[in-house]
């Protein structure tokens, strides 16, 4: 609230409390005596990332036969996910 002089600096006290889970973007609006500016504001939600260590999977098989094989997955991201 008011002017604020050039070259200072004040604390903005910003309370984000999500009523759903979606990603959110957006931006504070200023009006300044140049112009309106925006300070981007972003809310992301937790994400999985997950990752196979192999990227081909290759059962080298014929019909009728059956091959097992060990495949590390990682998760990267900040979600839990089931296996």
């Amino acid at each position: 609230p008011g002017a604020m002089s050039p070259g200072m600096l004040c604390d903005l006290y910003i309370r984000f409390e999500p009523k759903i889970n979606e990603d959110v973007t957006e931006h504070i609006p200023l009006l300044c005596k140049t112009g309106p500016q925006h300070i981007p504001l972003r809310c992301l939600t937790k994400k999985a990332d997950v990752t196979a260590k192999t990227t081909d999977i290759d059962f080298d098989v014929i019909m009728g036969e059956v091959q097992t094989i060990q495949l590390i997955l990682n998760n990267h991201g900040a979600l839990d996910v089931p296996i």
